[in-house]
């Protein structure tokens, strides 16, 4: 407890709290003060000067004020981001992470560091104290328990043994080589309960597993006459694949001639996100692909004005979930939302939402002017003659010049 006690000998001049009081109503007199101070200069400098002195205090503070809000937050805030960093390593498992007390003249601050650094050496010291613990159960425990079947095996061995005493020997290997099974469950169950953040974690193939640990254990089902009626799906499980199984206590204890059913059937998937969103521009074959974020629902695109089409791609992280509101749309001016709905295996739904703006075009004049002849005959012979296009525009008189054949003799 020398941490408390050494926190209560020390003298607390001002908290962080006063501090920050007192910094803010500084920041508003000094806003005040030099806004007065900019309007003595503007009226010395210019006798017209008419902008009021509130407007004026308004617009110091907001410029200024945010300036000087901005340097004070980082001298609040900062070391309060350094100690959630920091936590965030001792969650993930690192003990060893210290912070510098002295960095800050807080005095509540050097409080919050010390105390997280006490905390962290007395995780620090429990994980060294179970780490011994285990080690120290599994030396003093299994050392006498593998002495005593050494010994048993050497006495059965012996030729001298009356059917009682070699069923004796017998009892002793059988129930020591249970208990040194015992002992390596309740080991490696202290490890997993203690090991909140499970490492190495991979995906692999649960199905496959349970068929190699059953093929390893064929001679000890197999001397009992125990049938195994195995109905695996293949299933990937994201975990430790090299943590090992124990699977030998029921072939241990089953007193045999038995029949052993294991199913392994796939659950339905949760998985409703996307793993990659393509955005494609058809007439000039560009393409926007934005960095998807698993709390982001909502992305944002702007087009130019003549990109009035667009190609919405999508491709979700697991095969099984499909994807609605893909293909090809139409962008009007202005605000569009194009809606993506990923329905995971189980039926789960998550929506994406695509956000294209597109600025509205400010030409009045039309795109494309076709004119048809009204000589049907003229058509078999010549579409030409049917559909005719301007060949000139003069923007300064908004006149269209068209030439057309001379057997066309009216045009609508």
């Amino acid at each position: 407890m020398k941490f408390f006690q050494k926190r209560s000998s020390k003298k607390r001049f001002l908290s962080l709290r006063v501090r920050m009081v007192i910094l803010i109503h500084l920041e508003l007199l000094f806003c005040i003060a030099f806004a007065f101070l900019i309007d003595k200069i503007a009226n010395t400098l210019n006798e017209n000067w008419s902008i009021p002195i509130w407007l004026e205090i308004v617009i110091v503070s907001t410029v200024v004020g945010g300036v000087l809000t901005t340097i004070i937050s980082r001298a609040f805030f900062n070391p309060i981001k350094k100690l959630r960093k920091a936590m965030d390593k001792v969650a993930n498992g690192d003990f060893s992470i210290q912070l510098d007390v002295n960095e800050s003249s807080s005095h509540d601050i050097k409080e919050l560091y010390s105390g997280f650094n006490l905390m962290t050496q007395e995780l620090a010291a429990t994980e060294i104290l179970q780490t011994d613990f285990i080690s120290n159960v599994s030396h003093e425990i299994k050392t006498p328990i593998n002495a005593i079947e050494g010994y048993s095996t050497l006495l059965q061995g012996c030729e001298n043994l009356d059917s009682d005493q070699q069923q004796y020997v017998e009892k002793i290997l059988f129930n020591t080589g249970r208990l040194s099974s015992l002992v390596s469950n309740i080991l490696l169950l202290s490890k997993i309960e203690n090991q909140s953040i499970q490492s190495k974690k991979e995906l692999f193939s649960l199905d496959e597993q349970i068929r190699e640990a059953i093929v390893a254990l064929e001679s000890a089902w197999f001397s009992k006459n125990i049938e195994f009626d195995v109905e695996l799906d293949s299933v990937k499980y994201n975990g430790n694949e090299t943590m090992p199984s124990k699977t030998s206590g029921y072939s241990t204890g089953n007193p045999g001639n038995g029949h052993a059913k294991i199913t392994l059937l796939p659950m339905p998937s949760e998985n409703n996100f996307l793993a990659q969103l393509v955005v494609k521009l058809d007439e000039v074959e560009q393409q926007y692909t934005p960095e998807l974020d698993l709390e982001n629902l909502d992305y944002y695109l702007t087009f130019g004005v003549d990109d009035t089409k667009a190609t919405l791609e999508a491709r979700p992280e697991d095969s099984t979930a499909t994807i609605s509101g893909l293909g090809e749309v139409s962008v009007a001016a202005g605000e569009n939302i194009y809606p993506i709905v990923v329905t995971a295996e189980n039926g789960d739904t998550r929506i994406y939402n695509v956000h294209i703006t597109r600025p509205a075009s400010d030409n009045p004049y039309p795109i494309d002017i076709i004119v048809n002849g009204l000589v049907p005959s003229l058509c078999s012979v010549n579409e030409a003659f049917c559909n005719l296009s301007p060949e000139k525009f003069d923007k300064d008189t908004n006149t269209y010049y068209l030439t057309v054949p001379s057997r066309i003799k009216q045009l609508y």
